[in-house]
């Protein structure tokens, strides 16, 4: 989950665009590949991406540093 969300972070931030939650929710579900059905389940998936958020970033943040602020996540 968290390396969905990264992916995802980091492709926007590639074509420098912003996303909010719920764009970020709906693309994460696609790339693992889930069906999401009913109202209940995207409401879950959007919890656990709203709470798995602030790691792929800080991930993103720190490998970014860890290479001098210049790097391209392999997708």
């Amino acid at each position: 989950m968290i390396a969905a969300v990264a992916d995802v972070e980091n492709l926007m931030r590639q074509l420098d665009k912003g996303i909010n939650s719920e764009v970020l929710t709906e693309e994460v579900a696609e790339r693992l590949e889930l069906e999401i059905d009913t109202s209940a389940a995207y409401e879950s998936l959007l919890k656990l991406v709203r709470a798995v958020r602030p790691i792929a970033c800080e991930g993103l943040r720190r490998t970014s540093e860890q290479h001098g602020g210049q790097f391209q996540l392999a997708l």
